[in-house]
């Protein structure tokens, strides 16, 4: 007998097995590690290590971008933006506040120079100039993580490259 199971035929054993299989309190001491080590995290958290979410790039500054979180109810988005040599983002507002923090490197934000550990906050409302490297050094690179409210561009993403997450 030569026949194949289907997905249906592996579901019905999946249930089989399941309904056969008694619960089995752990040992206590199990039970115990178990709830001390996940007591610290809360339920509703995420992380982001270094090596996880997707890079993406923007069609024609050549800036990349790192989603970190996004708020629904405060209406925010955290990133992480990269702006290798020669890349920008141009000028563009926001109708909620932005804040900024350089990580590594140093950039300009419209006529402000920006270097590792600074911090720089737009409020609602406001315009601020082209994001752009600021005394680049062959190789090195700009990374800052910011936390804004979706861009509102008043040029189409497709001519400035700047889209909202």
């Amino acid at each position: 007998m030569n026949e194949s199971m289907t997905a249906e035929d592996y579901a019905e054993l999946d249930d089989l097995v399941a309904a056969a299989i008694e619960p089995v309190e752990p040992p206590a001491f199990i039970r115990a590690r178990l709830l001390t080590a996940i007591a610290g995290i809360p339920q509703n958290s995420e992380t982001v290590r270094s090596d996880e979410g997707r890079w993406v790039q923007l069609p024609k500054c050549g800036v990349q971008l790192k989603k970190l979180s996004r708020d629904q109810n405060r209406g925010t988005v955290t990133l992480l933006m990269l702006l290798p040599p020669g890349s920008s983002v141009p000028a563009h507002g926001h109708h909620g506040p932005e804040d900024s923090f350089v990580i590594e490197g140093n950039c300009r934000i419209g006529g402000i120079a920006l270097a590792k550990g600074d911090f720089h906050h737009v409020e609602a409302g406001e315009q601020h100039g082209t994001v752009r490297f600021h005394r680049a050094v062959p190789g090195e690179r700009r990374l800052f993580e910011n936390c804004l409210s979706p861009l509102r561009v008043s040029a189409s993403p497709r001519e400035t490259g700047v889209f909202s997450f």
